[in-house]
């Protein structure tokens, strides 16, 4: 049947200086909504949402709405996004999903039968980013991360052999004061990186866990 993979451009008026309309409904009942989550007047700009989780959703506020009995209070809803997963990724509950979370409903089978998250990476090269990233093309749960939006796995692409293990510490914004190789000399991987410890993910890199993980 015909659907979407992006914006419903066609869907709403893209101009109105407000919060974007509801233009759909999502089969868990939540409603999806367009681009935006509202308008600067100071600097006259639409203002996409930056808190979506990897759903692509949020609870906030939105437009009133008669037809729909929607009464503009804050309520978990969707949103379409000019990055991926554009509309929704996976089903979402008021309380957020992070991207965690969201790769254990969708598992590998290394059967062969199914795909899921992990199941066939690839560094890929795109206008908005020529020096490429990585994607896993079965996996719809992406980082909501400000500077990981749009990505759905944390191996990074080296622009020759493809996709690699990576340090989230190490990227802009990380949230990290050092780079892992300066903070494994200070906390060690076992009791802060390793798979159930606080910093889980962080330094895999460095300390040989998740996708780095020597088999």
């Amino acid at each position: 049947p015909y659907h979407y993979h992006n914006d419903l451009a066609c869907d709403y008026d893209h101009t109105v200086a407000d919060h974007s309309p509801l233009i759909g409904i999502a089969l868990d009942g939540y409603g999806i909504y367009g681009l935006y989550e509202s308008y600067d007047a100071d600097t006259s700009t639409q203002v996409k949402p930056d808190d979506l989780d990897t759903c692509n959703g949020h609870a906030k506020a939105v437009p009133a709405n008669t037809t729909y009995g929607v009464d503009g209070a804050s309520v978990y809803h969707y949103h379409t996004t000019s990055w991926a997963p554009y509309t929704i990724g996976c089903f979402g509950v008021p309380e957020g999903v992070d991207q965690d979370s969201c790769k254990e409903l969708y598992p590998y089978s290394d059967s062969g039968s199914t795909g899921g998250c992990g199941d066939g990476i690839y560094g890929i090269t795109t206008p908005e980013t020529p020096g490429g990233y990585c994607y896993d093309t079965d996996c719809p749960c992406f980082d909501r991360s400000t500077d990981r939006y749009g990505r759905n796995t944390d191996m990074a692409f080296n622009g020759t052999d493809g996709c690699a293990c990576m340090n989230k510490c190490d990227e802009t914004n990380s949230g990290c004061k050092k780079t892992c190789d300066e903070l494994v000399t200070i906390y060690s991987c076992e009791e802060y990186y390793a798979p159930g410890m606080a910093y889980e993910g962080w330094c895999d890199k460095e300390c040989g866990y998740g996708a780095c993980a020597v088999n």
